[in-house]
């Protein structure tokens, strides 16, 4: 399976046939039938550890060293003193022609993979460093760049590009990098129309994208039902289709989506969780609350900034205080940077009566943001800094 996966039919044949003249030449081994039924011994166990385990450098380099053994074995070099003549300039043309096939190769396809991946590679630390324009720019580059990969980098910055606008990061012409960005998966799609998992991305970013043109959630929800058709008991698939029907306002379409996710595999943590949020978005929050625990159990927790900073907000709606703090928390860990939850943290604080800690926060959000009194969003905490003293 491997080597069929790995290399296709053609590598896997090689390596049969590979096999079938261990075996040949194992059989010419006449003068010492010991050796000759440890080597058979061996390639048997080799082929049975295989069923279980993958090759590894350790076991490929054995199987390397055992057929040349077997080789030296097996075909000895001719007796008597043969002198092969060469013509020197044939020689040396050959040899330049074997050297230019062999540079071909190695820039066409080892460099160039290696230049794009390293863009990518730029790309994603840029990203993490909060520097959006420099990571968009190494994105660009690597997708610029002829390679076998380039469709899976396409992949790659569509979603990188959601996930900082997600958390928030200003990205600059987000409207038309994102537009780019989707063009990009759309040929990656057409290049390799099977593989659900871009269909599922592009759908998912699309959403994501819709405030921007309404006509991607159409997009998205023909990508989503193509995935759909290739790989019907996907629980992402279902996951992306509940967002869809909820951006439209279908929140029955949205519970019914949701409903069949948990319903594929109930041990499952990241359905339970976005089962969660989809009920808090519904108003459910008794549902809610007990599809979070669930999540917990199974080990899911927010994996990002924003997930944290939804999660606590729902808790804190629910007047659930500490376990708002603590996912309050968790966004800011992911986050040192998010005021948002600064601020909110401070207010779960004050509403819980403890006037110490949410004096202490609230004191570090206004040093962080001394402009915010100025702000549209003040009239709404300007009791609650009053009474404060602040």
């Amino acid at each position: 399976m491997e080597y069929l996966v790995a290399g296709g039919l053609l590598a896997f044949v090689g390596f049969l046939f590979l096999a079938a003249v261990y075996v040949f030449d194992v059989f010419q081994i006449r003068e010492d039938k010991l050796l000759q039924i440890s080597l058979t011994a061996l390639l048997v166990v080799y082929l049975a550890n295989n069923f279980f385990v993958f090759d590894t450098y350790g076991s490929y380099l054995m199987l390397v060293v055992t057929l040349a053994f077997i080789d030296n074995r097996t075909h000895k070099p001719e007796s008597g003193d043969r002198k092969l003549k060469i013509n020197k300039g044939y020689a040396a043309a050959a040899l330049a022609v074997l050297l230019i096939l062999a540079a071909l190769p190695i820039y066409f396809v080892n460099y160039r993979s290696w230049y794009a991946n390293h863009q990518e590679w730029q790309g994603i630390n840029y990203f993490l460093n909060r520097l959006p324009e420099e990571a968009v720019t190494a994105w660009q580059t690597s997708l610029l760049i002829p390679n076998p990969y380039r469709d899976f980098i396409a992949k790659e910055y569509l979603s990188s590009l959601q996930q900082m606008h997600n958390q928030g990061v200003v990205i600059p012409e987000i409207e038309l990098r994102s537009w780019e960005a989707l063009q990009g998966l759309e040929k990656a799609i057409l290049n390799r129309p099977r593989h659900y998992f871009f269909r599922v991305a592009y759908a998912d970013a699309a959403v994501t994208f819709s405030q921007f043109r309404q006509q991607y959630l159409d997009k998205a929800e023909h990508q989503i039902m193509k995935s759909l058709e290739i790989s019907p008991r996907r629980q992402q698939s279902y996951y992306v289709l509940a967002k869809i029907k909820l951006a439209r306002g279908d929140k029955e379409g949205a519970l019914k989506a949701m409903g069949e996710a948990v319903a594929l595999d109930a041990e499952v943590g990241d359905a339970h969780f976005f089962n969660a949020l989809l009920a808090f978005n519904t108003d459910d929050f008794e549902k809610g609350l007990a599809e979070l625990r669930r999540a917990k159990a199974l080990g899911r927790e927010p994996k990002s900034n924003h997930e944290a900073r939804v999660v606590a907000n729902y808790y804190g709606d629910a007047g659930h205080y500490p376990e708002a703090l603590f996912y309050y928390e968790r966004a800011l860990n992911f986050n040192p940077e998010d005021l948002e939850s600064l601020l909110k943290k401070g207010i779960v604080y004050y509403y819980s009566r403890d006037a110490l800690n949410a004096r202490q926060t609230f004191t570090e959000f206004l040093t962080r943001m001394p402009d915010f009194k100025n702000s549209p969003g003040y009239d709404k905490v300007e009791p609650i800094f009053k009474d404060l003293g602040l």
